[in-house]
């Protein structure tokens, strides 16, 4: 299996190659799947038209698509909920196909996930924010973990509120852009 990836902006006239785009059967997952498809009122079209973040697809060498990163700015009391309002660079939405989740597997490398993150953190250091911020489904194991190992730390009070009421608050975790030196 290919180990490495490139990325490209991913524009409007593009949205049809991640048609049948899947991170798999969880609620959360088929949630970043709607996003991207299209699925969804919310979806990265509306996003791209709206021009709320840029939107990155990754791809093997052998041009299979890996995942997708998307990369915008809010407003809000990071890290936690006592902190001064600021500006600060956001992941809204992030995504692995299916087939990719934990691979190429290579022991002591990188996943396909890390380097994307990594990928992302790096583009969101050219912004000049302090802090790069997400939110992350409390259930969802895998990228809580992709996150951490990438020093992504968990706010002590910042959520985002679920949609529903019968769903978990989603989990914010934060970035230290100001102290990542290049």
């Amino acid at each position: 299996m290919e180990d490495k990836i490139q990325f490209e902006p991913l524009t409007s006239d593009k949205l049809a190659i991640v048609k049948d785009f899947e991170c798999g059967t969880e609620p959360w997952q088929k949630e970043v799947s709607n996003w991207i498809t299209g699925k969804s009122d919310d979806c990265a079209a509306k996003a791209l038209k709206d021009r709320r973040c840029k939107i990155f697809l990754y791809r093997t060498p052998s041009d299979e698509i890996v995942g997708f990163g998307a990369l915008g700015k809010t407003n809000g009391e990071w890290p936690d909920g006592d902190s001064d309002r600021r500006r600060v660079a956001i992941i809204p939405w992030m995504g692995i196909y299916s087939k990719f989740c934990g691979k190429p597997g290579v022991k002591g490398e990188p996943n396909y996930s890390d380097r994307i993150i990594i990928d992302l953190i790096y583009k969101a250091k050219a912004t000049n924010l302090p802090l790069l911020v997400l939110y992350v489904h409390p259930k969802n194991a895998a990228a809580i973990k992709v996150y951490s190992r990438n020093h992504f730390v968990r706010s002590k009070s910042i959520v985002m509120k679920a949609e529903e009421a019968s769903q978990p608050d989603y989990i914010g975790m934060w970035f230290d852009l100001a102290a990542l030196e290049l």
